[in-house]
Order: C-alpha cells, then sequence, then structure tokens
C-alpha cells in the first residue's frame, strides 16, 4: 500500500556557511541554518527557537534598525521576513519573486534595508523601504546602488554609521549616506595592479574607516575615505593564507581576524593577542553589541563563545559531518540511542537525528589539525573509513574503527575499542597497524553471538578477530575464495552463519567450529553488497549488484526472487524490524521485506541521498516505521525523514519553540527545588520567631554588601507584620481531615470563621499603627500579602 509521504528536514545543515548575530542584550546567538534560523541561549548552548519559515536556503540575517527584539532574514526563496525572535513568530514577508543572496540594515537607516538580488547576468544591490511591507510584488520600490556584487556578499559588504562599502576583487565603492544615495553618488577606489585580491571587509563603527582583509594574509586600514585623492591606508600582516574574516568590535578600538591557520587575532593600536589551536579554519566572527563575546565560527561546523579575555565560554555544534561524504555511512548505536557517523576531522559523530542534538565528537586518530601552507596543495588527512558496533558480552559494549589515509597509502589502523560504565566513554583497547596492508577495506561486521568481529578488503582476504583477556583482539582466521575481491560480510541473526561476498559469488561458513566455507549462490555481476533479513525472514538473504536485487533463501539454497533495478547506489538493513532499504543513483528508494518482492513503499527523492540509516522508534504513524523510522543524510549534510501529510502541516508552523526557559538546566532545576525549599522553612521560622523590630533591625544593621535581595527584604518586612494563628487554631486546622463526625466539623469551622475575622480586625488596626506614608514602596506588597493572608 503506497501511503502518501513527504521528506522533511530534522536537522543537519550548517550553521557556519552564514554571519551569525548576537542579540542586542547579547544572550541569544541567531544562525542561519538550511532552510530556518536557530536562536542558541549563550547560557546554556541549547537551541531556544527554530524560525521556520522559508521553503529554501536561508542566505542572511540582520537585525531591524528599529526595533530591538525582530530581525530579518532572507532567503534564495525570493523572501524578506520579519521575524519576533524571542516569541518565535513570523511578523510580515516581502516577495521580490528573486533568488536572495543577503539583506543588510543599520541602525542609523531606519527606513530602509538592503538585498542582493541573484539574476542571470550578475548579482544587484538594491535599497528597499521598510515602513510598510507590500502584499504584491510589484508595489516593492527597490533604488539599484551597484551591479556585478560577488556571491559571498556577506563577506564583501559592509555598513556603518555614514557610509557603506562594496568591495570587489580589485576595487572598492563607497556610498557616503547609502540611506539617500544614488547609483552615480559612489566614490571608486581602485586597487593597484599588483595589489592581492579583497576576500573580506569590515567597517568601522562610528569613524570614516574601514577594514580590508586580502588572498597573501594582508590586512589593509583605510582611512580618509570620502576623498579620492588622499585616501591613506596602512598594512598589517600576520596571517600566511587569506584572511577569512574580519570585525571591528562595537566601540572601533579592536579588529578581529581569522583566517585557515585556525587562530584568532585581535588587533590593537600597537600590540596584538592570538588565540591559538581553534580546531579549524574561522569562516566568520561576530561581535556582540557591548564588545565581551564573540562567536566564532570554524569550519568543522561549530561555533566558539570567546569573551574579551580569549577564553571559550561556550561552544554551539553544528552537524559537524559538513564538507564530508561520510565514508563510513551512518550506523546505530544502541548504548547511546545515536547515529554515528563522521564528525570533525578523525572523529566520530554521535548525533541524535530526532532532536537535531550532537551528543559529542569522538577522537579516533589523536591528530592535531594543522593548516596547510599552499591551499592548493592540502595536507593528506587520516579518515576514518569504517565502524561497527558489537554485541554486550560480559557487561562489556565493544566497537571498532578503521583508519586510512588514503591520499598517500598509508597510516592503516584497525582499533578495538569498550565502553567503560565507569568513566562513561570508550576505551581504547587494541590497535593493529596494517591489517590488509593498505589494500582497502570493504566491510567491518561484528558477530551478535560473541566477541568475534569480521573485516574484509579488495585484497580477497575476510580476517576473523576474537577478543582475548589478556593479549586483546587477535586474527585467528584469515578466509579467502578463488583471489576475488571480498566486498562485503554479514552474519545471521543468531551469529550461527557468516555469509562473504567474493565477487560474483557468497559463500557461508560457521566461525565458531572452524568449518570450511561453502559456495552458496554465484551470480554473472559483482555482488556489492549482503544482508541476512531479521526476524521472520532471518532465513533469507539478500544481495545487490549494481543493477539487480537478489533474495536466495538460505534453508532450500534456491533464489527466492529478483528484480531488476537500475543503477543501485546503497543497500540498509533495519536490526529492529524485517524492513530493508535500497536506493539508487537516481535518488529513488524501494523498502521492502526479504519475504515480499514488491516494495512496500517507493518514492522519488528530490535530494541526493549520501547515506541513511534506521533509529527504533515507537511514536511513528507510518505502518512500515512502526518500529524504526528512516533517516536520510542529503550530499548538503541535511538530514531528512518520511513524514505523513497531516504531521508535515503541523510542522509548518512558522516557528517551533525547543524549550521554554533557556536557562533550564538539571542543576538549575536542582538548585531552584532546593532554594525554595529553604526558602520556605526560613520564612515559616521568621513568620514564627521575628518581630518589626527585629526585621528592621536586621536590615539595617547588617553591612549592605552581604544583604539579600530587596524583594526578600520586603517579604521578611510584611511578615513580620502579620500576626500567627494560635497554637490551638493550627491543631484544631490539622484535625479537621480526621474527624468523622459532621456537626462536630461544622462547628470548628465556625468557630475557625470567627476567628479569622477577629484576626482580619486586629491585623487592619496594627496595618493601621504603621505610617505607611514612609513605605509608599511596598505598598502593593502590603496589598498582596493582605489578600494571600485573607485567602
Amino acid at each position: 500500500m503506497k501511503e502518501s509521504l513527504q521528506i522533511v528536514q530534522t536537522g543537519g545543515s550548517s550553521i557556519t556557511k552564514f554571519n551569525s548575530i548576537f542579540s542586542h542584550d547579547s544572550k541569544y546567538l541567531l544562525c542561519p541554518c538550511g532552510n530556518l534560523v536557530k536562536v542558541f541561549s549563550v547560557a546554556t548552548g541549547e537551541c531556544f527557537q527554530r524560525l521556520n519559515g522559508h521553503c529554501k536556503l536561508v542566505t542572511m540575517i540582520c537585525h531591524h534598525p528599529r526595533v530591538q527584539l525582530q530581525i530579518l532574514s532572507s532567503s534564495l526563496d525570493g523572501t524578506v521576513k520579519v521575524w519576533d525572535y524571542e516569541d518565535g513568530i513570523l511578523l510580515s514577508t516581502c516577495d521580490f519573486n528573486v533568488p536572495l543572496l543577503g539583506i543588510f540594515a543599520h541602525s542609523c537607516y531606519s527606513t530602509v534595508a538592503f538585498v542582493i538580488q541573484q539574476s542571470d547576468d550578475s548579482n544587484e544591490l538594491y535599497r528597499f523601504t521598510l515602513n510598510t511591507i507590500p502584499s504584491k510584488t510589484s508595489d516593492i520600490a527597490c533604488s539599484l546602488l551597484a551591479k556585478n556584487v560577488v556571491k559571498d556578499c556577506s563577506k564583501r559588504i559592509a555598513f556603518s554609521e555614514k557610509f557603506a562599502v562594496v568591495s570587489y576583487s580589485n576595487r572598492l565603492l563607497v556610498f557616503i549616506n547609502p540611506q539617500h544615495a544614488e547609483r552615480d553618488e559612489k566614490i571608486r577606489h581602485v586597487l593597484k595592479d599588483n595589489a592581492p585580491a579583497i576576500t573580506c571587509i569590515s567597517c568601522h563603527p562610528v569613524e570614516e574607516c574601514f577594514a580590508t582583509g586580502h588572498a597573501n594574509g594582508e590586512i589593509r586600514i583605510w582611512f580618509n575615505i570620502s576623498d579620492v585623492k588622499n585616501v591613506i591606508s596602512s598594512i598589517q600582516h600576520w596571517h600566511s593564507l587569506e584572511v577569512l574574516s574580519l570585525k571591528f568590535s562595537s566601540s572601533g578600538s579592536t579588529v578581529l581576524s581569522g583566517g585557515h591557520e585556525g587562530v584568532l587575532v585581535q588587533w590593537l593600536e600597537d600590540s596584538k593577542n592570538f588565540l591559538p589551536r581553534l580546531g579549524s579554519a574561522i569562516t566568520n566572527v561576530a561581535v556582540s553589541k557591548d564588545s565581551t563575546l564573540f562567536a566564532v565560527s570554524l569550519l568543522d561546523n561549530s561555533i566558539l563563545i570567546i569573551t574579551n579575555y580569549f577564553t571559550i565560554k561556550q561552544t554551539f555544534d553544528g552537524f559537524t559531518a559538513i564538507g564530508q561524504n561520510l565514508p563510513c555511512g551512518i550506523c546505530y548505536d544502541s548504548n547511546t540511542n545515536a547515529c554515528v557517523t563522521n564528525g570533525k576531522p578523525g572523529h566520530l559523530l554521535f548525533y541524535l537525528p530526532d532532536k537535531d542534538i550532537q551528543l559529542y565528537n569522538l577522537d579516533i586518530v589523536s591528530r592535531n589539525f594543522i593548516s596547510s601552507v599552499d591551499l592548493e596543495k592540502p595536507l593528506s588527512k587520516t579518515n576514518i573509513l569504517k565502524v561497527g558496533f558489537g554485541g554486550t558480552f560480559d557487561g562489556v559494549k565493544h566497537m571498532a574503527t578503521m583508519e586510512f589515509d588514503q591520499a598517500k597509502q598509508r597510516d592503516e589502523k584497525l582499533k578495538f575499542w569498550r565502553f567503560s560504565d565507569t568513566d562513561q566513554q570508550w576505551v581504547l583497547e587494541t590497535i593493529v597497524k596494517s591489517p590488509h596492508d593498505g589494500c582497502g577495506i570493504t566491510s567491518l561486521t561484528f558477530s551478535p553471538a560473541n566477541n568475534a568481529c569480521v573485516t574484509t578488503s579488495q585484497a580477497g582476504f575476510a580476517k576473523i578477530w576474537f577478543k582475548h583477556d589478556e593479549e586483546g583482539w587477535l586474527c585467528e582466521m584469515s578466509l579467502s575464495f578463488r583471489d576475488l575481491p571480498c566486498n562485503d560480510s554479514t552474519f545471521s541473526e543468531d551469529g550461527s552463519v557468516l555469509a562473504l561476498a567474493f565477487g560474483h559469488t557468497v559463500c557461508f561458513c560457521d566461525i565458531s567450529n572452524n568449518e570450511e566455507m561453502q559456495l552458496m549462490l554465484s551470480h554473472s555481476e559483482s555482488i556489492k553488497s549482503i544482508f541476512f533479513g531479521r526476524q521472520s525472514c532471518q532465513h533469507l538473504l539478500v544481495a545487490a549488484t549494481s543493477e539487480e536485487l537478489l533474495c536466495w533463501n538460505v534453508m532450500t539454497k534456491s533464489m527466492y526472487w529478483s528484480s531488476h533495478i537500475h543503477k543501485i547506489n546503497f543497500l540498509i538493513c533495519d536490526i529492529h524490524s524485517e524492513n530493508m532499504a535500497v536506493f539508487t543513483n537516481s535518488n529513488k528508494i524501494f523498502v521492502f521485506q526479504p519475504s515480499d518482492k514488491q516494495p512496500h513503499y517507493s518514492h522519488n527523492l528530490s535530494i541526493d541521498v549520501t547515506a541513511a540509516c534506521f533509529v527504533p522508534s515507537k511514536n511513528c504513524d507510518i505502518a512500515w516505521q512502526a518500529k524504526s523510522e528512516l533517516y536520510l543524510v542529503s550530499k548538503e549534510m541535511s538530514v531528512h525523514k518520511f513524514c505523513v501529510k497531516s504531521e508535515v502541516d503541523d510542522a509548518s508552523n512558522l516557528s517551533r519553540m525547543i524549550i521554554k526557559s533557556d536557562q533550564v538546566t538539571p542543576m538549575s532545576n536542582y538548585l531552584s527545588s532546593t532554594q525554595q525549599k529553604t526558602a520556605k522553612t526560613v520564612n515559616s521560622n521568621r513568620l514564627q520567631e521575628t518581630t518589626v523590630d527585629d526585621t528592621l533591625r536586621y536590615i539595617l544593621d547588617t553591612p549592605c554588601h552581604v544583604l539579600p535581595s530587596m524583594s526578600t527584604l520586603c517579604d521578611q518586612f510584611i511578615s513580620s507584620l502579620l500576626l500567627q494563628q494560635p497554637s490551638d487554631q493550627s491543631e484544631d486546622i490539622s484535625k479537621h481531615n480526621k474527624n468523622d463526625n459532621f456537626e462536630e466539623t461544622e462547628a470548628k469551622n465556625d468557630k475557625k470563621a470567627s476567628k479569622d475575622e477577629d484576626l482580619l480586625e486586629e491585623l487592619e488596626k496594627r496595618v493601621e499603627q504603621v505610617k505607611v506614608e514612609d513605605f509608599e514602596w511596598i505598598q502593593p506588597l502590603c496589598k498582596r500579602k493582605l489578600e494571600e493572608f485573607s485567602c
């Protein structure tokens, strides 16, 4: 049965591709991420809001020039949207009907904003009015300011209070008073022929000055820019490679720069400060309004919040697999309920796709980041090619990784890890150097029945590794068949049978009894991948070639069915159900069970899928995803899943609140509950033991630097004015629920009511004696306390 499903993006994408901005109060950091804008809390590191409304890539965000709690966002869908980012509300939309590459606004230009429109011929800078958002595209009043703007406009255009600068590779256009300037009212500065190309630009917030970063690592500071003949520039040089980001502080006293070296440089008037070893190239730098915080965006899709003392305060990690082709694919880790794939260079990423949360990056290779001397000749890196997780035996969970420097064909290492329950981290157990002599590993599979692992290579060998208590992991068996390359391996669900794909054949063996291999099947084409069925289909074996999907019955040793599928890309299996999924190079997916040739679901995808994984789930409304949901990763490193139409409509709200409070953490919850209990105890004791004189003496005699908050003092003072109920009355109230005699209860209630009236009269007399005019600042609190007492 074919269900009406749609692909929706649940996470992934880059949070560092475009510039981030701080909120005016420095509480939040706003980052364009795919088709939405993420609002992160600087205090906790949590994603506070998701502004979801654009249908294509968000290219830039900026502050609203008049309203501090609003931002503007531009997108390739041709719209500019106005958001209230704290409440997550879309306020208005302006449709330009052309892709937009960027948007700019400044508080000094309160009525206008600027957009970069993408066209077939060139990218153009336009100015439009922000007073009213028109409903029709034809009603938008735009003024052309510049043509042939570079595509990376966020780094090449900058605005200040008095001017704006548009930079090209070898020239600069300066617009004085851009709010009213016309296209021909510009100042042109042309660099010399031998001058290095401009890569980024930043304007001084107050003075008539701006800075440019160049391809050779130079930083030039430009003064007197309104006078073409007498313009002054000074050169500063530290970076060895091109400057990727440049930013003035809010006061303009310092300049921050970053590049491929992974070092943040702070330029002062006569000195420099450095923050080295950030782990990746710096792509963007943002500065808070008070210049106390810097947001440094790195190429590995992470953002560091750095204080003005150059200490790291917070880290925001995106889907750090950005920029890779995921050589080890995606697999599921039952220990953390996370998907595991390639993360930062030399790391494994543990990621929760349903929550779009990155748990951590596990360092596998243990190598520091080194920048290349020549960008045209990048340094070779050791990549993680395979990862596999074993079962839990003797209370220990195991993992194996294979790393290899493919560029230089060296540093092949097979590493075995165990999870330490005490330290709650993976601990390295065994390192095997050159297990397959650098011939290219093709698979890594654990046995579900015991501590055994199989690795295969293109050299034609399958090696079986066993765990020993003292020696670690050792190779006890090596299998080959007719010098054919071993492309894949898989265990049956009970671990009794190991299947190996040698070229166009599949062989079986029982590793527990050291039996010889048996030829199970042969085909005309080379077999790319194989999987045993699960649960009711565990007697079936599915194999995929480049053009055909085959299913064999292991019990009868005969072909069960075959299906022709053009250009198969890869095959995956769900270990928690009978489902399998096959993906083609033409972006088609077929979800099926080995027991049935007809697929349960097929779909023409609108994304290029590079990896996929089944993740256990119990809350899915889709029939074939009752036990596990299928998550897809595109080549752009965005994470997607299937949803029914109703879920898509519900999820298409303009925003989604992630957490109610940006300050909520486990520790804050514990502290708040403890403080509430302590406050109740202290207040009750003080209510019973302190008088007005004692409270006033406490307030006046205590040194000011150790006094509690004013709200606490007010509560104590007003509470001291209240009269306490007699002890016999409290005893009557406590015995009220235990008395079964209705008449006696009624009598006590009447007695209690009369006593309450007497208490209220006496309290009012007591309050009238106090000169309230001397305490006008606490009158609202007095009223509130009286109301609470009367209730």
